[in-house]
């Protein structure tokens, strides 16, 4: 059961990385080097608009207490689930230590794995205990879970510093459309919904095997989240992510 519980692990890694890899590559990546910056295809939030960074657990637990999300990928008949939930249960002590205790839910195509990690507040980074299906992982092999805080904060990271306000896209990578923005009921937080269609050039071997890809952006003050996601390939396999739920 141990071996299995790693090797879901690192699938879901797996998993988050080729999401992250596509999502931040096709739209992040070449907004934010194209060459010319424009007025976009979209409204912006207006002249000397900040995006506030999540840099760790400390930015994270400051405006966020639960959040839900899952990822779908459908590849060669076969689709797999994964749906995560982070709660953030308080302060507490472990050996003296202010830590902060947090919990998380990886339900991967039903199979189950219950994360109960204490983070040091003096950093917001080092994992001072971490209780893993029940079992304590011991001091030494802490450090070998801190992949936990990417897909963690993954959903607030994509879109810190996106330009696609203000950049356009050259028309030799694909084409980029705002497609109007909508309020969406996420748990017990609404968010105003940016929603963007990206179609890749054909010609542009780089993301020759992708159909289009879908991206909504909500935003809660200075905070940007990526809210929903799909990656259509021309073999008819996709990649979703959605956000379910969200507490403020």
């Amino acid at each position: 059961m141990k071996n299995r519980s790693k090797g879901i692990a690192l699938v879901i890694i797996a998993l988050i990385l080729v999401a992250v890899i596509v999502v931040a590559g096709v739209v992040v990546y070449f907004v934010v080097f194209a060459p010319k910056p424009g007025e976009g295809p979209g409204p912006g939030p207006g002249p000397g608009f900040q995006i506030t960074e999540i840099e760790d657990y400390g930015d994270l637990v400051n405006i966020v207490s639960h959040i839900k999300y899952k990822f779908i990928s459908y590849v060669e008949g076969e689709t797999s689930v994964t749906t995560i939930t982070f709660d953030d249960l308080g302060d507490d002590l472990v050996n003296g230590y202010a830590c902060r205790k947090l919990g998380i839910l990886i339900d991967s195509d039903g199979y189950v794995q219950e994360i109960t990690a204490w983070v040091l507040k003096s950093d917001w980074t080092t994992l001072k205990k971490l209780v893993f299906n029940g079992q304590i992982v011991p001091e030494e092999e802490l450090p070998l879970y801190n992949y936990i805080e990417s897909f963690v904060l993954w959903p607030f990271i994509t879109f810190h510093t996106w330009g696609i306000y203000w950049v356009q896209i050259p028309p030799a990578i694909g084409t980029l459309t705002y497609m109007g923005s909508e309020g969406k009921v996420y748990g017990a937080t609404a968010l105003t919904v940016n929603k963007w269609h990206f179609i890749p050039n054909p010609t542009y071997e780089p993301l020759e095997d992708i159909n289009e890809i879908d991206v909504w952006q909500g935003q809660t003050g200075n905070y940007y989240i990526l809210t929903y996601f799909k990656v259509m390939y021309k073999d008819s396999s996709y990649i979703i992510f959605e956000l379910l739920e969200l507490t403020l």
